[in-house]
């Protein structure tokens, strides 16, 4: 019996790290984050190619690799420089009236 007592021990030990782990990242207190998006993503929400995501991102003083992530705040900051350089309303910031 000495094993099977180790063992269940061990196995509570485990539960309640676990445990503690799952509540410290669900905690309500905490800041959300969201995820981060490909390149590939980023250019179809925008209604862009990857090659003019890019080249936008170029403009910015950003290089991204091929396999680089881009923030919510960075396909933003595109959105921002699209609108701004007049590239059709679809890239307007905010709500749309009405």
């Amino acid at each position: 019996m000495g094993q099977v007592d180790s063992f269940r021990h061990i196995a509570e030990v485990l539960r309640s790290a676990q445990r503690a782990a799952i509540e410290l990242e669900n905690a309500p207190d905490q800041r959300k984050r969201l995820r981060t998006f490909s390149p590939q993503e980023a250019a179809s929400l925008l209604g862009l190619t990857l090659k003019e995501l890019r080249a936008v991102q170029g403009l910015q003083g950003r290089v991204v690799r091929a396999t680089g992530r881009l923030s919510f705040d960075e396909v933003q900051a595109v959105r921002r420089l699209l609108a701004e350089d007049g590239r059709g309303g679809r890239h307007n910031v905010g709500r749309r009236p009405g």
